[in-house]
């Protein structure tokens, strides 16, 4: 069994990010030559702008290659390619889904397998990781992860480790649990994707958290591994689509927050976007700045309807995720709706309890089992 594959799924990378995208394959096939046991998976999306002709040109055999004839999203591709893989007779400890605009050092990539192989020993039922990304614009943190509040809004670990001093800080410390894991550079234990696997029908935004969620019901944590992999040059590759990603992070989200957390759920976090449409729509109306923000306000109707329309169908809801007792924000709904409209929901207060539960889980860390075993 080797150690590690690396699923790159790339949609017309070549047109869209230019010399960042192959800097970005460069870096991995360093990686791959480096690191005995690590395959790197080209897996490409039915592009049409020659990306899969010119990665052939310039790295040949380094790569395996998965070539779709059409887009079937990002976590479809990524569990077509991981079968493929399997009916190839290829088994791999670690799973790998990665975007194509993430440039990895080798010096990370060491440490990363470091604390990969002591969490294999620390969690025998599996888990999922992702290190840690700094943003390849500048500016510090990317992410790495996030927790998830009451409404279905995500939060980024940036919050507490958004300076340097916080960082270095945290680099010290052993692997934080956390609600889900980001998309662009996940590592699944091999025990935890024949468990769960990504959900194909929210093809793009939010099968990360839905993954995740699904992961904790198995017993199967989400961790922040407090490494420093490489530089991620966020929505380099879907900038473009602006309305086609507010669509679907409305959808996916709504639907995303039923499936695990119930109907209840369900109805705060459409008044949570039915106050974003409001706003969106007033500010249209008052002509700042028009219709760019008319547009997106259709694009989120849409996706609220059919969040609703797909939530029905499914009939039945999966679980509540909270059972399961993943590391969630809690925001009661007083906090969300105060009676002074002015606070607009009381971002500051908000922000103020996030901050202290992000918090919590960190300094947690090094009380749990798993974190000594780790140590």
């Amino acid at each position: 069994m080797k150690r590690m594959a690396i699923f790159i799924v790339n949609y017309n990378g070549l047109s869209g990010l230019g010399e960042l995208f192959l800097e970005s394959l460069e870096s991995f096939s360093m990686v791959a030559q480096r690191f005995g046991g690590v395959d790197v998976w080209f897996v490409d999306n039915g592009s049409c702008d020659g990306s899969v002709e010119e990665v052939r040109r310039r790295f040949g055999g380094d790569f395996r290659y998965v070539v779709f004839g059409r887009n079937v999203g990002y976590g479809g591709a990524c569990n077509l390619a991981y079968t493929y893989a399997v009916r190839r007779g290829l088994r791999y400890t670690y799973y790998v889904c990665s975007n194509n605009d993430i440039v990895v050092h080798s010096s990370g990539f060491a440490e990363l397998m470091y604390w990969l192989d002591k969490l294999e020993k620390a969690f025998p039922k599996g888990f999922i990781a992702g290190p840690i990304l700094v943003s390849g614009y500048g500016g510090g943190l990317d992410t790495g992860c996030y927790y998830v509040d009451s409404m279905g809004r995500v939060w980024p670990f940036s919050l507490v480790a958004n300076r340097a001093e916080k960082l270095a800080q945290f680099l010290m410390g052993a692997p934080i649990p956390v609600s889900f894991v980001d998309g662009a550079f996940m590592v699944f234990h091999r025990k935890a994707i024949e468990k769960a696997r990504f959900n194909p029908g929210l093809f793009l935004y939010n099968e990360d958290v839905e993954v995740c969620l699904r992961a904790w019901l198995y017993g199967i944590p989400s961790l922040l591994i407090p490494v420093v992999l490489g530089e991620h040059y966020r929505s380099s590759s879907t900038s473009k689509y602006e309305l086609l990603s507010t669509y679907l992070k409305t959808r996916n989200t709504i639907y995303t927050m039923y499936q695990y957390f119930g109907a209840g759920r369900l109805l705060g976090v459409l008044l949570h976007y039915l106050w974003i449409l409001t706003e969106n729509l007033c500010l249209s109306i008052a002509g700042k700045p028009g219709k760019e923000r008319l547009v997106l306000s259709k694009s989120i109707l849409r996706g609220i309807l059919d969040a609703i329309s797909l939530s029905h169908k499914s009939k039945t809801i999966i679980d509540d995720v909270k059972h399961a007792h993943p590391p969630l924000i809690n925001l009661s709904f007083k906090t969300l709706f105060p009676r002074r409209l002015g606070a607009r929901f009381a971002q500051d207060r908000i922000k103020e309890i996030v901050l202290h539960h992000m918090e919590r889980w960190v300094r947690r860390r090094s009380m749990t089992r798993h974190s000594r075993d780790c140590a």
